[in-house]
């Protein structure tokens, strides 16, 4: 099989902060329960709530070396239910992060 992934995804440790909202105003409670993945075009989440493909939302990330959060839209690419109620879903971001803001991110992880 193909790898079709635009961009290398790394496995963030807990130094980086995750929100994912539901919806593009990105009000209402974060559905975040981990990250398990991260590269400039999207994230793997593990959620709380279950979002359907093509659902949007709003997406933080906070690593040690940001003052403000990254905030990005993002599309729920697919979704999977997981065991204790939670959900592993894939979302792609409308525009990826700057090499800036994805480097502090990894480097927050390597910390």
């Amino acid at each position: 099989m193909k790898n079709k992934r635009r961009s290398v995804r790394h496995n963030p440790k807990s130094k980086i902060k995750v929100y994912c909202r539901r919806g593009e105003l990105g009000l209402g409670k974060n559905l975040t329960d981990s990250i398990q993945d991260l590269s400039q075009t999207g994230a793997r989440l593990t959620l709380v709530k279950e979002l359907k493909k093509g659902e949007m939302v709003e997406v933080e990330l906070l690593g040690i070396g940001h003052l403000r959060p990254v905030r990005h839209l993002a599309q729920v690419i697919w979704s999977e239910a997981q065991e204790e109620g939670r959900y592993l879903v894939g979302i792609q971001f409308d525009k990826a992060l700057s090499y800036r803001d994805f480097q502090e991110l990894v480097r927050a992880n390597r910390a």
